[in-house]
This record gives C-alpha cells, sequence and structure tokens, in this order.
C-alpha cells in the first residue's frame, strides 16, 4: 500500500514554469507554503550572492540602465516528533541598486510547520508563514518617475489533511488564508504626501483532490473555491473583490524510457463581487519532458489561466504562455541551458494586453558539492496593444550559491 504525501496535488497544481518572470510578494510566501508540502524537509542553510546588470532597472518603457546586487540566504531546522516532525525556517532577500536606489527590495521570511501521521494511513499538516518586506518601486507621471517605497505583512497559514485510500489512492484536503497588510507608500524626497496606493487583500482558499497511481501513470481531479475581499482603496478603485472556482482534472504519464507528459486540463469562474465581470474559462497545462543520449534534456510546457497576483489589472488577468527549454549536462560538474517564452496576458477590466516574448542563456558550474556558480542571460520584450507602449529588458548576471 502507498503511503500519500500532503503536498502531491500542490506539487503537480502549483509547480511554477522555470521562465516566470519575478512574482509579488504574496507569490513568494505562497510559494514557500508550497515548498512546505512537498515531503519531510532536512536541516540546512544556504547563501546566495548574485551580480546583475540590466538595461531597464525600472522595468517600465523607460529605459535606464544599472548594476545591482543581489543577497539572499535560508535556514532550516527540523525536529522529530512522534510520527511527524515539526519545521522552524526563515529566508532573506535584499536587492541594492548601484545608482536607481528607488528599487532597492528587503524582505524577511519566516516559517513554522507541524506535521503528524497517524492512524497508519492519515497525515495532517499545518503552515504558517510571516513575510515583512520594504518594496521599493516607482510612480509615474508622464515621464517622470517618482521613487515610492511601501512596507508591507504578509500572514499565511495552511492546514492540510491527507489520507491513503488504499490501492493507489489518496484523498486531500486544504484550508488556507492569507492576509496581506500594507502601510502608506513614501514618495522620493517627500515630494508628495505619503499615501496608501496598494490595498489590503484577505485570501480565504479551500481544495480538495482525489489521485490514482497504476503503475508508473497517475491520474487524478482537484476543486478549489477561493474569495478574495479586497480593501475599497481610490475612485475608481484600484482593486476589486472576487471569487474563482476551479475543477480540474490531472495526469502525468511516464514512458518506459523516462518521458515524461504532465497533463492538466479544466475550467476556472471567476467571479466579481457586487456584479461586473463573471465568465468561465478553461485552464490547462501541458508540459513534456524528455531525457535525450548524452545528458542532453528537453522540455516543453503550454499553459492558460487567471493570474489573480501577479497582475497591473484592477481584477486580473488571463495568460496564455509558451515556453521550450533545452539543457546539456556537459560533465558532472558543468550544465549549459537555454531557452524560450511566448506569453499572451490578457488584462481583463483593463481592456490592455502584455504580448512578451524572451530567451535566456545560462552556464552553471559546480565546482565542489556546496558551491554552484551560474552565468546568465535574459533578454524580454514587451508591448503593451492599448497604451502603444514597449519595453525591452537585458538582464545579466553571475552569482554564487553556497549550502550545507
Amino acid at each position: 500500500m502507498r503511503s500519500w504525501s500532503l503536498g502531491i496535488v500542490a506539487a503537480l497544481l502549483l509547480a511554477d514554469p522555470a521562465l516566470a518572470d519575478p512574482g509579488s510578494i504574496r507569490a513568494a510566501a505562497n510559494s514557500a507554503l508550497t515548498e512546505a508540502a512537498s515531503g519531510k524537509p532536512a536541516n540546512g542553510a544556504s547563501l546566495s550572492l548574485d551580480e546583475h546588470f540590466t538595461t531597464n532597472a525600472l522595468d517600465s518603457d523607460l529605459e535606464f540602465s544599472d548594476f545591482y546586487t543581489e543577497l539572499r540566504g535560508s535556514i532550516t531546522r527540523v525536529l522529530d516528533i512522534d510520527g511527524g516532525y515539526l519545521r522552524f525556517a526563515a529566508e532573506g532577500r535584499a536587492s541594492r541598486y548601484d545608482r536607481i536606489s528607488i528599487e532597492d527590495d528587503r524582505s524577511l521570511l519566516l516559517l513554522a510547520e507541524a506535521y503528524r501521521k497517524f492512524g497508519g494511513r492519515y497525515e495532517l499538516r499545518g503552515t504558517f508563514a510571516w513575510r515583512t518586506a520594504s518594496i521599493g518601486d516607482d510612480f509615474r507621471i508622464a515621464d517622470l518617475a517618482i521613487g515610492t517605497r511601501t512596507d508591507s505583512d504578509l500572514f499565511s497559514g495552511a492546514l492540510q489533511f491527507g489520507a491513503d485510500l488504499g490501492s493507489g489512492a489518496g484523498f486531500i484536503l486544504t484550508l488556507s488564508d492569507t492576509v496581506e497588510r500594507y502601510g502608506k507608500a513614501r514618495f522620493q524626497q517627500d515630494l508628495i504626501e505619503a499615501a496608501r496606493i496598494e490595498p489590503d487583500r484577505n485570501r480565504l482558499q479551500f481544495s480538495g483532490g482525489l489521485e490514482k497511481k497504476l503503475g508508473r501513470q497517475q491520474f487524478g481531479l482537484s476543486a478549489s473555491a477561493e474569495t478574495t475581499e479586497v480593501q475599497r482603496l481610490g475612485e475608481p478603485p484600484v482593486g476589486r473583490s472576487f471569487s474563482e472556482f476551479t475543477l480540474r482534472g490531472l495526469a502525468q504519464l511516464v514512458s518506459k524510457d523516462g518521458t515524461r507528459l504532465d497533463l492538466s486540463l479544466g475550467a476556472a469562474l471567476l467571479d466579481e463581487a457586487h456584479g461586473g465581470y463573471s465568465r468561465i474559462r478553461p485552464i490547462y497545462r501541458v508540459q513534456l519532458t524528455k531525457d535525450l543520449k548524452a545528458g542532453l534534456t528537453l522540455r516543453g510546457s503550454l499553459d492558460g489561466r487567471y493570474e489573480t497576483i501577479d497582475t497591473d489589472d484592477v481584477l486580473a488577468s488571463y495568460v496564455r504562455r509558451i515556453e521550450l527549454e533545452a539543457r546539456y549536462q556537459c560533465t558532472p560538474e558543468l550544465a549549459l541551458g537555454t531557452g524560450f517564452f511566448r506569453e499572451n496576458k490578457e488584462n481583463l477590466l483593463l481592456g490592455n494586453a502584455e504580448r512578451s516574448k524572451g530567451v535566456y542563456f545560462e552556464i552553471g558550474y559546480d565546482p565542489s558539492k556546496h558551491i554552484a556558480l551560474v552565468a546568465r542571460v535574459d533578454l524580454r520584450r514587451t508591448r503593451y496593444t492599448v497604451f502603444n507602449a514597449r519595453k525591452t529588458v537585458l538582464d545579466t548576471y553571475v552569482g554564487m550559491q553556497t549550502g550545507l
């Protein structure tokens, strides 16, 4: 009889694309909760330092080049208990620009997790995370960019229950809540009086999943319901409350030679509170991974979904994205990678579409078990249809990561 991990549904549904653009602080904290549900963690610590050069520090149609440094560190401590474990983790991040200091960011994430298996077939997991951040950004007035700084706190908790139903079947229920609190934005050199520009939010979600394993293959069904309450701020408001309901089927197919096909197909209803936008749209993800001889791995994916976190729309966006990647393991220490993506992000209420495409090249070298070196070049171009604006971002960096 197979014992099912509580994170199996979350891992299949929420895996991030390798070429995904950096998300918001909300996405980062939610990602931490997902990672916590993917199996028993281990004690460890890591530290990484990256030195970047970008041609577009503001990430907008106003292009200013700059160098910036990113520092990240994390530590995890796991304590064994009867039938489970306790996990405590911390992660800190900071970025510093040489000239355009208004884009400097700092954040700290603290996470606690408790896991217990009982009765031989049941699992229970509770997770709590707190993320505090100071985010630098710019406020546009025509061609003038005024720096802003906003402090934020995010509290996120999740409770998961899983059951082994026997004969290779597993069941999982998840209840989670995320509360976001934002302070007043402080403007560069006090040119404008401090003001609220980001509304507080409360995201409550319930989901359930059923999966069945047949040999190397897995099949499943999942459903979720989420309600997001957004503080009314501004006129017209800068954010809208909504509910989202999803239903999807899952399949993971593995051939004898190791080729893997991950399929997710379903539908999502996004319903704006108090009337307005309400529409059912398809949600899907298809990913094919193929290992060839001589250390070459190919991966391709196709996605379609509502995006309610990393969006410039007051409600949400609908995103369609395709990715192609190739990775070549030259030696046990040296690897080369390249990839391409194309994305269309439809802003639902603004009526604008962000059409992006990009490519990356990467070299990774691991001189020892605990040290990894990487050099990477990313090129991304975006066109905004309604605003008739374009932006190009070239980001290059060299970095080092150490782990214990």
